[in-house]
């Protein structure tokens, strides 16, 4: 897919050297392509478990024109002289290119987080995220903590549904190490196997199902209240299917 095409996460910022910065920050496997350089945008290849997902970052920078796109995710960055106001204005400007259930994260450059910055978290649906830690965020493995900082950033964005996921294939089970180990564990790695198989299939198809829901979300928005009662129910059934399938149930049973 060309990156022309990819979904998009904003980066709001001062200026272009911040959000470079903050960008590289990021990024932690960086596609380079010359359509991207010339544009000036950067490609990122989320992978985890289950998928790999190309996406477009682009920086947003005060005063400057906002991009002609339609964006997946929003990130504010925030200096230590930066608080809610700030946030707010970056949010406001940034809220028109925004799609249903886009990711909203602020990523806040101190380690305490003032009371209105969260009273404006909670109205605006960001998650602030410090960026530094109780400790020293020098010490190893630090900075990548699962609850704060860089780590929690990358996971909020890992755990959104991108356009354009790719399934994994399937890790193979590892060779026994001796005869006695291959004895004991005969036919455990195809069983393996199948059930790592079958956890993908499963997360893929509960991928498909929050996909169905928010295409059912938008018919809702686009038809309003008085969409026939026989299409209502259609919605309804393609949901629990969706969700019988994701769960591995027999659709005949659901």
């Amino acid at each position: 897919m060309s990156s022309n095409n990819l979904p998009v996460i904003l980066l709001s910022a001062s200026n272009n050297i911040v959000a470079a910065s903050i960008i590289s920050e990021l990024i932690d496997n960086e596609i380079e392509d010359n359509v991207s350089k010339e544009a000036g945008w950067r490609v990122w290849e989320l992978v985890n478990k289950y998928y790999t997902a190309q996406v477009r970052v682009l920086p947003v920078i005060d005063g400057e024109e906002l991009p002609e796109v339609e964006a997946q995710a929003h990130i504010i960055y925030l200096a230590e002289n930066e608080g809610a106001d700030i946030a707010e204005a970056r949010e406001i400007r940034a809220a028109s290119v925004l799609r249903r259930g886009a990711v909203r994260l602020a990523l806040a450059d101190t380690a305490d987080t003032a009371d209105a910055l969260m009273s404006w978290a909670l109205r605006g649906r960001y998650e602030v995220v410090a960026l530094r830690g109780e400790r020293d965020a020098t010490e190893v493995g630090e900075r990548d903590g699962a609850g704060w900082g860089w780590g929690r950033a990358r996971g909020a964005l890992h755990a959104h549904v991108w356009p354009g996921l790719r399934r994994r294939a399937p890790r193979r089970a590892l060779p026994p190490r001796d005869t006695e180990d291959s004895e004991s564990s005969d036919g455990g790695g195809a069983e393996s196997d199948e059930e790592e198989e079958g956890a993908v299939e499963r997360a893929e198809a509960f991928a498909d199902a929050l996909g169905v829901l928010a295409e059912l979300a938008e018919r809702r928005d686009e038809r309003g209240e008085r969409e026939h009662d026989e299409l209502r129910r259609e919605r309804a059934e393609q949901l629990v299917a969706a969700f019988c399938r994701a769960l591995g149930h027999d659709l005949d049973s659901c």
